[in-house]
């Protein structure tokens, strides 16, 4: 009988998560070029890392709406959430009507789309 190790559970369950910061690397460069490569890819990263982060505290956890988050900090920037410049952002994100992270990050994206064309 084998036995697994806490510390190999813990790899295994690191393995989704690195599947996915590697697909988002590949997609903010193909649908942000500029600002990844100014940013660089470590960088890059590590707003990636810090943005999962942020969007979990909204509620925001499946790799579609984490997707869809990542987009909106790439066009703004990553504490686009607290930023008193933005006003709407934060309006969604804390807005307890909208039950799901889902439902915020569809109304944000829409909200961002808007923001954008005026």
């Amino acid at each position: 009988m084998h036995t697994i190790r806490n510390q190999q559970i813990d790899t295994l369950r690191q393995v989704p998560l690195d599947v996915f910061e590697e697909r988002m690397v590949k997609h903010l460069y193909e649908h942000f070029p500029q600002r990844s490569q100014k940013l660089g890819q470590r960088k890059v990263r590590e707003d990636i890392r810090y943005s999962m982060e942020r969007a979990k505290i909204y509620g925001i956890v499946t790799e579609r709406d984490v997707c869809k988050y990542l987009n909106i900090v790439f066009a703004f920037h990553r504490d686009f959430d607290t930023d008193p410049e933005l006003p709407w952002a934060g309006e969604i994100l804390n807005n307890e009507e909208l039950f799901s992270g889902k439902l915020k990050v569809d109304c944000l994206h829409e909200t961002a789309l808007k923001y954008v064309d005026e």
